[in-house]
């Protein structure tokens, strides 16, 4: 009886404890951050990793209040949800949401786009895209004559 007790607490320990309390220890002395944009112990890997990286690298780019078009809320990874608590003291204003054309109407200061590289833009000029790190992600000022409402 004691020997299979032994066995279980040695398999659980090994198995779900040890990549747990090993991902502790190596992440101790790194901020909120790194251990929000790392990819977390084996046993439970974070799905988020880069959607935080995205986050993170914009949040250095943004001034307080400005209005932010971000793709599409339902990808894979929670891009809604992320975004929401990192950049919560931002208008956030996503690719499918119903309200979207009316949010654009404000007009000062001009959005900010951000978009995948991977999908070859189409609301960022080229040379007026800066890269958000080594995320996949680009961003830009909107032109304003995109948004033009029959004024």
């Amino acid at each position: 009886m004691y020997l299979v007790v032994g066995i279980n607490l040695f398999i659980i320990t090994s198995i779900f404890a040890g990549p747990r309390i090993q991902y502790i220890a190596n992440n101790l002395d790194k901020s909120y951050e790194e251990r929000a944009e790392n990819s977390g112990p084996l046993d439970m890997p974070n799905q988020y990793a880069k959607t935080y990286r995205v986050a993170h690298q914009l949040k250095k780019h943004v001034v307080k209040g400005q209005l932010l078009l971000l793709p599409s809320g339902k990808r894979e990874g929670s891009f809604r949800s992320v975004m929401t608590q990192v950049l919560f003291s931002q208008t956030l204003v996503f690719a499918n949401d119903f309200y979207l054309w009316k949010s654009l109407e404000k007009k000062e200061p001009p959005p900010l786009i951000i978009e995948e590289q991977v999908g070859g833009g189409k609301l960022c000029d080229k040379k007026e895209t800066q890269v958000l790190g080594k995320t996949g992600f680009v961003f830009c000022k909107a032109d304003r004559g995109y948004f033009e409402f029959g004024e």
